[in-house]
């Protein structure tokens, strides 16, 4: 869906410069708001992901960061999408393996074979004992693809503007 709207606005972008009305301001404001929809599309596509290591998962999606060692977890399921639950009752979710209509109606197939896989990798370290830590969150906000994003519809728009 961002793809699509980032497409739109990359569409409506000669018609936007065209307009007699568009100043400095209106300019940094439409390529602005191009740039995060841009930026929200390239941290859920490209930067949404889990990792596993011998020392337990590693979730990172649109704006936070969990750190999940073997001991904490619980169990990992598939309910609407992989939830990893912790010993504390608490879920992790990812958003690269969240729920969707797709799935459901398909019955999650390439994310239930992940969930084995984890699960497997569950009782492997279990078996190791030595998979031990805490439970990390952190917040992220990677700033250099929305500067990017934000540079790109600058050069775009100003490149129409100049046309126009």
């Amino acid at each position: 869906m961002g793809a699509v709207v980032v497409a739109f606005i990359a569409c409506l972008a000669p018609a936007i410069a065209r307009k007699s009305f568009m100043n400095a301001w209106d300019f940094v404001l439409v390529a602005g708001v191009a740039a995060v929809l841009l930026w929200v599309m390239i941290m859920i596509a490209w930067a949404s992901n889990i990792e596993v290591s011998d020392k337990g998962v590693t979730v990172t999606n649109l704006l936070v960061w969990h750190r999940v060692p073997w001991n904490v977890i619980s169990s990992i399921r598939l309910d609407d999408g992989m939830v990893i639950r912790l010993t504390d009752g608490r879920k992790v979710g990812s958003v690269q393996f969240g729920g969707s209509l797709g799935g459901a109606l398909l019955g999650y197939r390439s994310q239930r074979k992940y969930v084995e896989r984890l699960n497997e990798a569950l009782a492997e370290s279990r078996k190791a004992a030595s998979a031990a830590g805490e439970y990390q969150m952190r917040v992220r906000i990677p700033a250099g693809p929305l500067i990017v994003a934000f540079a790109v519809f600058c050069v775009l728009f100003g490149s129409m503007m100049l046309v126009a």
